[in-house]
């Protein structure tokens, strides 16, 4: 299984973003740890048959070094 959790999260038009989360390195960081969390329960649950999917969009909205 091909799994794309939280995609384009370097946009402004999905809930998860770090825009749409107050924007900010501490936005960009909790994203972070939430995709980590989702991933370590699969793991933790020996789930073998996923492949994880990290899919950006080819720009960053907004422009910032926190949005890279």
């Amino acid at each position: 299984m091909l799994l794309r959790w939280g995609w384009e999260m370097n946009g402004d038009w999905y809930g998860w973003s770090g825009a749409r989360n107050g924007g900010g390195k501490a936005a960009a960081d909790r994203f972070v740890a939430t995709w980590r969390y989702v991933h370590d329960r699969f793991a933790r649950a020996g789930a073998t048959n996923v492949t994880w999917a990290w899919c950006v969009n080819h720009e960053s909205v907004p422009a910032a070094d926190w949005n890279e």
